[in-house]
């Protein structure tokens, strides 16, 4: 069972060449997912507030609006 150096140290060197890529590609997916989760963030903090009233329009939606709703009604439900 006395394997020959050369061929114990090419798969080494296969993985200190593939290594460095696969460590490169990682650290760009978790700055990706970092991103993603603060614009997620922000975007959830910077939503607006919803308005006071909200107009319930008719189904073919040409007509006028068909009834008001206050904020505070919308709430309670």
């Amino acid at each position: 069972m006395n394997d020959s150096g050369p061929t114990r140290r090419m798969p080494l060197r296969l993985l200190e060449r593939v290594q460095p890529r696969d460590l490169d590609r990682t650290r760009q997916r978790i700055a990706d997912e970092e991103r993603r989760s603060t614009e997620r963030r922000r975007g959830t903090e910077d939503r607006p507030t919803p308005p006071d009233r909200l107009l319930e329009r008719a189904l073919n939606g040409h007509s006028p609006p068909a009834y008001g709703h206050a904020r505070r009604l919308l709430e309670r439900r």
